[in-house]
């Protein structure tokens, strides 16, 4: 008799044992791509460690899975080898962002949007669970390997109604975007640009409208799309009327707040040149018409393009201020050659206006090529230089006691002496590159992406250095003595401007009306030929597309002048 009572706390001791080595996770904490072999946890770790006894040698997910080795302790980002009934291996990581579970059961398209069902599940437990409309998001990038997405949540299967609701504590809104960040190789450049942003600007009219916001906020989330998964996204804010708190359109007064988009190089956002509108198109010279929706109306845009393009020096300098406002003007002008967002200085830019007769401000979007790297993110290294374009070209040179180069030099300064620091910044960008290194998303990135990512270790040393240089560079230009003279001075020297620079697609070339343009060339540095062309006077763009990375000359002749240029393109 005694025996068997100890035969059966033997046993009943083995069954405990057995059962502690054994971790069970909540199930809406678990998804498993069966393709990729991979199992991604957002159950907190330190909570499952402190329910569960170690060393653990299995966890029960949908059915038991086997670890390859006994485990003392769960870590976040590391790649645990499991096997399940069948003897498969999977790769197992414990993550503490939050997971986006997407099932669509049509093909997701450009246009329209399709319906899907939307589940977002935070670590602590939160959750959110709602139908949805989803479409692809994007110019050139459509066509990258990982896609960015558009969706709406919807109240019904047709979109007829929509919800507003706050995702991962930010605003409410039933439009967000997920980007792919593909082009970014550390995946945290327009996370970190979109932060310091916010920190710099405050919109001038925030005390009348406390909600609204001159930019984007971005949380990190990890993407399954009908069970595939797709690897980190940042699910963000949109720019629209919402957003900025325009004042909404009014059958009486007619236009009160506007919002455009830049999302092509265009003589008018570019500020070169004037291009006749038509009000039946909703796009025009580089811009696209965002709001209102009730009319269409380029007038209130074209005449200030037009004040920007064709006044006199004394009329610009008198009167832009109340057309365009300036402390805007001062920070975006800082953060574009701060950040040295080269698609940014005419394109990849709204510009809006809260209220007729209220000035103009931009407001930024898209910051992946920017902080050392371009478009299709790869690393260029350049440190000079200034971004600008036809509107700015004038703005420098107001050299008034109140003007913007004064603005400019007092706005950077007071900046520089307190939190605008190289630390400061990179401790931004070291915060985000940190949370998916010690989450082991750079790991799983490559998984998700096979050989369409490679993670370089040296990349964020080449980051850290690059936002350094770049500080000194600008300390320098910045507080360069003011030269009044405009290129629409009769005075003045300049007599052509080349932008941008370094150039990926078209380059921009301005040639003062007094010149008698004769050619221009652009040649290779061993003396080929890639184009010779008949100039205007005026702005013209001339098309760089396809041609390989590096240094070209821009030779221009006119019947005054001769000069060559050095011209970069980018890759």
């Amino acid at each position: 008799m005694r025996k068997r009572i100890s035969l059966l706390a033997g046993l009943f001791l083995i069954s405990v044992f057995a059962q502690s080595q054994q971790v069970t996770v909540i199930q809406k904490h678990y998804t498993i791509d069966c393709a990729k072999k991979l199992i991604l946890i957002n159950q907190p770790v330190s909570l499952l460690n402190a329910q569960f006894s170690a060393p653990y040698s299995s966890i029960s997910l949908d059915v038991v899975y086997q670890f390859e080795q006994p485990v003392n302790e769960l870590q976040k980002g590391f790649p645990y080898v499991v096997k399940n009934p069948e003897n498969e291996e999977f790769q197992l990581y414990f993550t503490e962002l939050p997971v986006i579970k997407i099932t669509a059961p049509n093909w997701i398209v450009d246009e329209p949007k399709v319906y899907a069902s939307f589940i977002l599940t935070e670590p602590d437990g939160g959750e959110v669970s709602h139908g949805m409309g989803i479409e692809l998001r994007g110019g050139s990038s459509l066509y990258y390997p990982k896609s960015n997405y558009l969706i709406e949540l919807w109240t019904d299967e047709t979109g007829t109604a929509t919800e507003e609701i706050s995702l991962l504590g930010m605003h409410s809104e039933d439009d967000w975007n997920l980007q792919a960040m593909y082009i970014e190789p550390l995946r945290i450049r327009s996370k970190t640009a979109n932060q310091l942003w916010l920190e710099m600007y405050d919109l001038y009219y925030s005390a009348l409208e406390p909600d609204a916001v001159c930019g984007i906020h971005a949380e990190y989330t990890e993407l399954f799309l009908n069970g595939n998964y797709r690897g980190i996204y940042a699910i963000t804010e949109r720019i629209d009327r919402k957003q900025l708190k325009i004042k909404k359109y009014d059958e009486e007064q007619g236009m009160r707040g506007e919002l455009y988009k830049a999302p092509v190089w265009g003589e008018g956002n570019l500020f070169n040149s004037l291009e006749p509108f038509d009000n039946q198109s909703l796009t025009w010279s580089g811009f696209e018409f965002i709001y209102p929706e009730e009319v269409t109306d380029w007038n209130n845009l074209y005449n200030f393009v037009d004040f920007v393009v064709n006044s006199t020096d004394t009329e610009f300098w008198e009167n832009y201020q109340q057309k365009f406002n300036l402390d805007n003007a001062v920070d975006y002008y800082i953060m574009l050659n701060l950040s040295m967002a080269i698609d940014n200085s005419g394109k990849n830019i709204y510009i809006a206006r809260y209220n007729n007769d209220e000035p103009y401000f931009y407001v930024p979007y898209d910051l992946d090529g920017t902080f050392g790297i371009i478009w299709d993110g790869t690393a260029h290294g350049w440190t000079s230089g200034i971004l600008t374009n036809g509107f700015y070209d004038r703005l420098i040179c107001d050299c008034s006691e109140n003007g913007f180069n004064q603005r400019l030099k007092d706005r950077w300064n007071s900046m520089r002496n307190s939190w605008l620091t190289a630390s400061h910044i990179s401790g931004l960008f070291y915060s985000n590159f940190n949370l998916l290194y010690q989450n082991g998303v750079y790991m799983r990135e490559e998984i998700a992406l096979g050989q369409y990512y490679n993670y370089n270790e040296d990349a964020y040393d080449y980051l850290d250095g690059w936002i350094s240089q770049r500080l000194d560079v600008l300390d320098t230009k910045f507080n360069l003595p003011c030269n009044p003279q405009s290129i629409h001075d009769p005075n003045s020297t300049e007599w052509f401007r080349v932008y941008p620079n370094p150039v990926s697609d078209k380059i921009g070339l301005w040639i003062a009306e007094e010149e008698q343009p004769i050619s221009v060339q652009l040649v290779t540095t061993d003396g080929k030929t890639i184009f010779t062309r008949q100039p205007v006077s005026g702005f013209q763009t001339f098309d760089v597309i396809g041609l390989s990375p590096g240094l070209y000359l821009l030779i221009l002749q006119t019947g005054e002048h001769q000069t060559v240029e050095r011209i970069i393109v980018a890759p």
